[in-house]
């Protein structure tokens, strides 16, 4: 396993999102095995034109102290994986 990854024990889809332009959002129930502990898993897409991931929010927010937000364990984009719209719209500013 490499540095900074975590595996998880991921269940059925609990719930799902999907719109025509909206991120597909999913959710899971998985097992932590190295924290004996049940987790929610959030799976979704991420738009390129934004710089931070949905995990750099939640830790930001939880540096700040922000109550009653879910507690971030884990998160990240994968290498390389993007929609096709992602590819048309390269070109807008992230802002």
């Amino acid at each position: 396993m490499a540095s900074g990854t975590k595996t998880f024990l991921v269940g059925r889809l609990a719930t799902e999102r999907y719109a025509l332009f909206g991120r597909c959002t999913r959710g899971f129930p998985a097992f932590d095995p190295s924290e004996s502990r049940f987790v929610w898993l959030k799976d979704q897409w991420r738009s390129t034109a934004r710089a931070h991931s949905e995990l750099d929010a939640y830790l930001r927010l939880h540096a700040h102290e922000v109550s009653h937000i879910a507690t971030p364990i884990a998160g990240g984009d994968i290498d390389g994986h993007k929609t096709a719209s992602q590819r048309y719209m390269a070109h807008i500013p992230g802002d």
